[in-house]
């Protein structure tokens, strides 16, 4: 006699016996997510080359996006272990501070929080303003000022100007000036040549 299906096992998702369908799909955490971090150095090196981003944003970036991937992994380490867990405040703390791109990074390749969605969407917030506000006091528009404007040396003359050269207005009186004046090379106590 045929047995009849039990209903908590046809409730389950075929990838995943542990796992309900009736989860929701984390759209946020889908490996497109990834596309995010090439749009951003090419948004870099955009701002570099119009407005002369900071050269140390580069590494401000890389070593917060190094931390974040490390914690992430730490995070994983501890999931898998029961052990003490850093907590999401840490993980978006570290996305907002540049961390951004090292946490997409690990999320991806560690598979690790990729399934959360509120997670998710402040993470998204957080990367988005830290992309926001760096872009934007890189600008022209911001108030402070991060480097010299780039100049184009073809268009600028670089001959030397003389300042000391007489007023045209006034020529005798200049003459007269300089003859009574002592040059620099004889001093004054010796006769004229």
């Amino acid at each position: 006699m045929p047995r009849a299906p039990h209903p908590s096992r046809d409730t389950r998702d075929a990838r995943d016996p542990r796992r309900s369908p009736h989860r929701p799909s984390a759209r946020l955490g889908s490996p497109y997510g990834l596309i995010a971090l090439p749009v951003f150095a090419a948004a870099c090196w955009g701002a570099d080359r119009l407005w002369n981003a900071p050269d140390w944003g580069l590494i401000v970036y890389a070593g917060a996006s190094a931390l974040a991937f490390i914690v992430y992994a730490v995070d994983k380490v501890a999931a898998k272990t029961h052990m003490w867990r850093i907590s999401e405040l840490t993980l978006q703390a570290l996305a907002l501070a540049c961390g951004w791109p090292g946490a997409l990074a690990a999320q991806q390749l560690l598979r690790h929080k990729i399934a959360k969605p509120r997670f998710l969407l402040v993470f998204w917030l957080a990367a988005l303003v830290n992309a926001g506000a760096f872009l934007f006091w890189c600008s022209p528009w911001s108030p402070r000022v991060v480097g010299a404007p780039r100049i184009d040396e073809t268009a600028v003359d670089l001959t030397p100007v003389n300042l000391d050269l007489p007023d045209r207005a006034e020529p005798a009186a200049s003459a007269a000036l300089s003859a009574s004046a002592p040059s620099p090379s004889r001093p004054a106590s010796s006769p004229p040549q």
